[in-house]
């Protein structure tokens, strides 16, 4: 009895059995065979053996247990187009109803926009089109389009597919709701399996003005960088630093160039035909003495127009574009996208052989004054090394040395008369955004 009840109680740690259970229902019956009560006392051939109740076996597919049990087979399995005998052992059935794993996809895409403006006006409906580059197999995902990085209600297909070529496009009407938000971001998610797998967005500006695309192509058009011309008057090394230490090249002399900055009496940044661009000492390089000031101005709807549809922004209520073509400084009040001009002042840049720097800068540096010998200029606005904007050449004696306005006349600095200086410099605060173009 006792080795009957260690057997019962090994069976019911094994099947997992609990009062009431099958394992313990069978408490009263006839004593168990002795080979059955010694693999009752080796709990390790237990524990390898038991199956649960109500739960069907795992199957052990290894080369070793399947030979192994192979010879204890009494009743050879006859099967035939996939059926199986009945006499045939379980884990031989087992393994006749294994199905083939699905084949993995391999999922490799971009996403390009393909559609839609970095722009947007209030009252008109922006779209928004994509295009997937797809590198991997095609397969099925969930796709939604996002505004701000959120999903846009009813843009959102879970049975999404995706192969080399799909298009999704998303209209967005812009309100007035819109007015105060300056921009807003475009995106699409692609998530496979429930989780996120790929997004990409884009940024556009809101403005609440109303240009047109025919305006602002036609603005963009007539605004162009002024391109000063150049010949070599011998051949030249060319280097790849304004001080002409580090020669990267050479040119040869007669080559036509186009000048793009100076360093004042030592050398000058060239570009090549070719594309090179680098440095020549001064003396080496010939200048156009033409005057490229075009006339009459932008009016100041073109100029806002400009401004805005470059996308320019400044860390103050202001931003000032200096433009070289026309021999303006032009002062915009509001902010990004929504640039309106405050007013429009003649100016004198850089000769052609000291070209005023060009780029977008920043106003970091107000002095009172900069003295020379014969003459002063004030106040001085630094927004680039020693560039800046200050007044025409004042006397030292009283009066004006040099008031040339309209026309290419400094060493680089941008001169402006002294009432309009004055003004900037009292009204227009530090961090504010320079233009030269």
């Amino acid at each position: 009895m006792r080795e009957k009840a260690l057997a019962l109680l090994l069976a019911a740690l094994v099947f997992g059995g609990a009062a009431g259970s099958s394992v313990w229902a069978e408490e009263e019956a006839a004593p168990l065979p002795a080979e059955r009560e010694e693999e009752l006392v080796q709990p390790e051939a237990v524990q390898s053996e038991a199956v649960q109740p109500d739960q069907e076996a795992e199957t052990d597919l290894t080369d070793e247990n399947f030979n192994g049990n192979q010879a204890a087979e009494t009743e050879a399995a006859e099967t035939e187009e996939g059926v199986v005998s009945a006499e045939e052992p379980s884990r031989l059935t087992e393994q006749a109803e294994i199905k083939e794993p699905e084949k993995q996809k391999y999922i490799s895409f971009d996403i390009e926009f393909t559609g839609g403006a970095e722009r947007a006006v209030i009252g008109d409906t922006l779209w928004t089109e994509i295009t997937f580059r797809n590198y991997g197999d095609d397969f099925t995902a969930t796709g939604r389009w996002l505004l701000n990085g959120n999903p846009v209600p009813g843009f959102t297909n879970e049975q999404f597919t995706v192969y080399n070529g799909k298009t999704s496009a998303f209209p967005k009407y812009i309100s007035e709701d819109f007015w105060d938000w300056g921009e807003i971001n475009i995106g699409f998610e692609v998530l496979v399996n429930g989780e996120s797998f790929y997004r990409t967005q884009r940024t556009v500006a809101i403005w609440n003005i109303p240009f047109s695309q025919e305006e602002i192509d036609s603005v963009l058009a007539k605004v162009t960088p002024v391109r000063v011309e150049a010949w070599l008057n011998q051949t030249a090394n060319l280097y790849s630093d304004v001080s002409c230490t580090n020669k990267i090249g050479t040119v040869k002399s007669g080559t036509k160039v186009i000048c793009i900055n100076s360093k004042t009496g030592f050398s000058n940044q060239i570009s090549l035909p070719d594309g090179r661009r680098g440095w020549v000492r001064v003396e080496t390089l010939n200048v156009s003495s033409k005057n490229y000031t075009q006339s009459p101005d932008l009016s100041n709807w073109d100029k806002n127009i400009f401004v805005n549809a470059k996308g320019y922004s400044s860390t103050t209520e202001y931003l000032i574009w200096i433009n070289l073509g026309h021999q303006r400084v032009n002062v915009f009040k509001g902010s990004k996208g929504n640039w309106s001009i405050e007013g429009a002042f003649p100016c004198a840049s850089g000769r052609n052989v000291t070209p005023t720097i060009t780029g977008v800068f920043q106003y970091y540096e107000k002095q009172a004054k900069w003295p020379y010998p014969n003459y002063y200029v004030a106040p001085v606005m630094i927004f680039s090394g020693n560039y800046a904007m200050h007044s025409v050449l004042l006397s030292n004696n009283g009066g004006i040395y040099d008031g040339t306005l309209g026309r290419p006349a400094s060493n680089g600095c941008v001169r402006l008369a002294k009432h309009h200086i004055d003004w900037m410099a009292e009204n227009i605060p530090l961090g504010t955004t320079v233009v030269v173009y």
